[in-house]
Formats: structure tokens, C-alpha cells, sequence
């Protein structure tokens, strides 16, 4: 059994733009939460309180760590394409070095 794996160029660029437009959205979310909870808490006292809030703050912390990670991995995707289509531009170019010396050889094979 063989498997075949083939990229199409320019999706990883595609899919970075995702996960970026995702960042944002979840990040506009996340921000929103904090603010309206900072804006609401105060008139709501209690240990539960103070615990959803210690709750809700390391969550937060948490997804900020995230969100750096979602933006290096859209970057990642990006340099997938752009390596991957400089080497497909390298390899092209090795082959139609080759063809070309061949053909040169096979002419001047004939000569000699």
C-alpha cells in the first residue's frame, strides 16, 4: 500500500489567514468577557465571586499564552509555502539545467 501526499501552494497561506481571523475573534471575545465581568463584578460579593473571577483571570492568562502560539503557527503555515515554492522554483530549475546538458551531450556526441 502506497500513501501519496500532495500540498496544493497557497493553502497553507489560506488557512494561516483563518487562524488569524480565529485569534482576533476569540481574542475580541476574550477581551469583551474581561471587561464586561470588571464592569459587573464589583456589584456581586461572595467567595463564589471571588473564585469565578480567579477563575475567569487565569483563563484569560491562558488563552493571551495561546493566542501567541495561534500567531506563530499562521506564520508557520505561511514559510510552508513560501519554502515549499522555492524549492518546487530550485528543483524546476535543476531539471531544466539537466535536460539542457543532456541534450548539449547528445549533440555533441553526435559529433564526435
Amino acid at each position: 500500500m502506497s500513501i501519496e501526499t500532495a500540498m496544493t501552494l497557497g493553502a497553507q497561506t489560506a488557512a494561516a489567514g483563518d487562524v488569524s481571523e480565529a485569534r482576533s475573534a476569540i481574542g475580541d471575545g476574550v477581551s469583551a468577557l474581561e471587561s464586561t465581568l470588571g464592569a459587573h463584578a464589583s456589584g456581586i460579593t461572595g467567595e463564589g465571586m471571588v473564585l469565578f473571577l480567579r477563575c475567569v483571570d487565569e483563563w484569560c492568562a491562558a488563552y493571551r499564552t495561546l493566542e501567541a502560539d495561534y500567531a506563530h503557527y499562521a506564520d508557520s503555515l505561511i514559510t510552508v509555502d513560501r519554502t515549499t515554492a522555492r524549492t518546487d522554483d530550485e528543483v524546476r530549475g535543476a531539471l531544466a539545467l539537466r535536460e539542457a546538458q543532456e541534450r548539449l551531450a547528445s549533440r555533441l556526441g553526435a559529433l564526435l
